[in-house]
């Protein structure tokens, strides 16, 4: 009995070691400007008190901004998703979040990309894992998700690959992110200038979208059409998607399936696939007895989300989000209302 209490201080003494140095590690070399050290902060801020969720990839991180539909419809909204954000990243990133808060609403974006490929590796998993606010969150993620080579990188800040020209010997780069993690700025959780970090997981950007497509992009928006008309849904994808679906459902949380607008030139350059995708996603929202906005068939499509609206052929900027997110409130609250979405949207 004796050697095991031994045993066990042992490993406490060398788990408060390694935390410890992990913890110091982190704090002089994870960069200052990174995102998800704001949106954490954001989240576990608050915890307890969010009512309207936001889900998807950096379609839905540039796109939904939670100011408007809290001014708009009182609510508490937050945006949790993340670049390339897997289907399995959303299901734990989603149940960790409704654990923890009241919530009542989920509007998750849908995108080719996140049914149509195997997004998983170890950048979009550091994006779900990043931000995620408890051990017990986290955890199930990484064994039920994650790919087993990149536990070692998910756990532990110090073991993951660094830039180029990376040196733990940089003073300058050290003397830089510890300074200002000692400002008040820090301290008060607000983004330097050279971050795109707004609050609540949104981000921003101003940058406008010339209005033309260059062949690669071309290509792509072709080849939506070819990927939805051979039905190469990937499994794991569909699996998650259900998998939320269910949670929503057991939970008894309103869960509201959209597809965000492209820019026009994009659009018509898809052909056939956006009408193939949304007769799939249509198809899963009848069953299911979802509510489903899909933009690229919205009325007035042209005329309010111009190029403008965009930063480049896929992603909204902020003047997009904020056009885009008072919309989508307004479509909700007259959905809510059982007004006729027939004026809004043109199925037919």
């Amino acid at each position: 009995m004796h050697s095991i209490s031994k045993i066990l201080i042992s490993l406490m003494f060398l788990t408060s070691c390694v935390g410890g140095f992990e913890q110091a590690y982190e704090f002089c070399y994870r960069p200052y400007n990174e995102m998800s050290i704001y949106a954490k902060n954001d989240l576990e801020e608050q915890k307890g008190k969010l009512d309207m969720l936001f889900c998807g990839t950096s379609i839905v991180h540039n796109s939904f901004q939670p100011q408007v539909f809290d001014e708009e419809l009182g609510v508490n909204s937050f945006n949790i998703a993340s670049s390339m954000q897997p289907l399995s990243g959303t299901y734990h990133f989603l149940l960790e979040t409704l654990d923890t808060n009241p919530v009542e609403t989920v509007f998750l974006g849908i995108t080719p990309a996140m049914l149509l490929k195997d997004s998983e590796n170890i950048d979009t998993e550091t994006g779900v894992f990043d931000r995620m606010t408890t051990l017990k969150g986290k955890i199930n993620y990484l064994i039920d998700s994650c790919d087993e080579q990149n536990y070692t990188s998910l756990l532990f800040y110090s073991t993951r690959n660094k830039a180029k020209n990376f040196s733990v010997f940089d003073v300058d780069n050290i003397i830089e992110n510890v300074s200002y993690k000692l400002s008040d700025n820090y301290k008060q959780n607000i983004p330097p200038e050279n971050c795109n970090y707004v609050y609540k997981g949104y981000i921003a950007m101003d940058k406008v979208f010339s209005g033309t497509l260059s062949s690669r992009e071309a290509r792509r928006a072709q080849k939506e059409e070819e990927k939805w008309a051979k039905e190469k849904i990937y499994k794991k994808n569909r699996k998650y998607l259900d998998k939320i679906i269910k949670l929503c459902k057991d939970r008894e949380v309103d869960l509201n399936l959209v597809i965000v607008p492209v820019p026009n030139i994009y659009l018509e350059a898809m052909e056939g696939g956006a009408e193939l995708m949304h007769n799939y996603i249509g198809e899963i929202a009848e069953k299911e007895k979802l509510d489903f906005y899909d933009f690229n068939y919205y009325k007035y499509n042209k005329e309010e989300f111009t190029d403008e609206c965009f930063r480049d052929y896929y992603h909204m900027n902020a003047t997009g989000a904020e056009r885009f997110s008072a919309k989508l409130a307004e479509i909700y609250l007259a959905d809510e209302n059982d007004e006729d979405m027939d004026k809004y949207f043109n199925y037919q």
